[in-house]
């Protein structure tokens, strides 16, 4: 999980025995992002790291760092943040994960190898609604960077945890910007163009919308920038159009702009494009899916798999065919595969149902 408030990653006067945490934010909803920091001295293969949380009750979910063979460097930082977190410091995050999810009275506790080394609340406790002191730094709805430059360097879970004493009072409260986003969607069109469509309740100062692409999973580029209407508590809808995205799969945000220069993004959104003919959307997907088709050439057989290469659903689509929509509300949430096989061409593609 990556953040890019860690601007402090430079600092030699930390060595510690193994990683420790070195950022954490708790905002609203979805708004959680942790980093961890090397002072070993050497290389570190983040795949032997995980994170878990402790809930309310106590249970845990833990989530790997990084994958093995991911190396976090001496004095360097990576940071996670929730796949659909939307501050700014989300989206220049190391890595994402949907399953970071966390309030300011959960404790979380660093483990290498399955053993804990360090921790940010404390594990059994019930702080109310956070640990801190509401006149100071918090565990709720702050963004904490850490002073490792003295005694916090070593990672350690204690009895007590002081967000004031662990950051050195370098902390800073989440605050939204002033608009209401209550909708973004992102869909393959039928001539191989993608439209995103979004939409607001409510605009205060808002200078521009900008949709930014990341194909396969790549950088965020900028490719449409739209003016916001700026002013007013009225629902505004907006819709572009992406023209003839290369094909694979590409990932859309929004980067809301105010007239100050503060920004955040929004949740983000997928779509699949399948060579220069087939695209897929919405993935994941709730209750459908939609194959478009650009220009088929044969009839079509569309088969979809369990991810065990279980037959689930078949059928035969005409060449005059444009789209196909699959329901998905009897299918059990997970991954499965659509083949489809129009004369030689055979593409396989895979989907999340949610």
């Amino acid at each position: 999980m990556a953040l890019v408030f860690v601007s402090y990653h430079a600092n030699a006067q930390c060595t510690s025995s193994g990683l420790i945490f070195s950022s954490y934010l708790e905002g609203e909803e979805n708004e959680n992002c942790v980093g961890v920091y090397n002072g070993t001295g050497m290389p570190v293969d983040l795949g032997d790291y995980s994170i878990s949380i402790f809930y309310d009750d106590a249970t845990t979910a833990s989530i790997p760092v990084a994958a093995a063979g991911t190396m976090l460097e001496d004095m360097g930082t990576y940071t996670i943040c929730n796949t659909a977190c939307a501050l700014p410091v989300c989206g220049d995050a190391d890595a994402t994960d949907s399953g970071l999810i966390f309030n300011g009275d959960d404790a979380l506790q660093l483990n290498n190898n399955g053993s804990p080394i360090d921790c940010i609340g404390v594990v059994g406790e019930d702080p109310g609604d956070f640990w801190g002191n509401a006149d100071g730094c918090t565990t709720a709805n702050y963004e904490l960077i850490r002073d490792i430059s003295g005694a916090t360097c070593s990672g350690t879970c204690m009895t007590s945890f002081d967000p004031d004493v662990w950051t050195g009072g370098n902390c800073t409260p989440i605050v939204p910007l002033p608009v209401k986003l209550t909708a973004f969607q992102a869909r393959a069109t039928d001539n191989g163009n993608v439209l995103l469509s979004w939409t607001t309740e409510s605009e205060l100062n808002t200078k521009e919308f900008i949709v930014q692409d990341s194909h396969k999973g790549g950088k965020f580029e900028d490719v449409i920038t739209q003016a916001a209407e700026g002013q007013g508590a009225s629902t505004v809808n907006y819709s572009a159009i992406h023209e003839k995205p290369r094909a694979g799969v590409h990932y859309y945000r929004l980067k809301i702009i105010d007239l100050d220069g503060s920004y955040a993004f929004s949740e983000v959104r997928s779509v699949e494009i399948i060579g220069a003919d087939i695209a897929i959307a919405p993935n994941p997907a709730n209750n459908y899916i939609d194959v478009n088709f650009n220009s088929l050439t044969s009839d079509m057989n569309l088969r979809v798999m369990d991810v065990s290469g279980k037959l689930i659903k078949e059928l035969n689509v005409g060449a005059a065919q444009t789209t196909v929509q699959l329901d998905l509300t009897d299918f059990t949430p997970g991954h499965y595969f659509i083949r489809t096989v129009s004369g030689a061409d055979i593409n396989v593609f895979r989907f999340l149902k949610l």
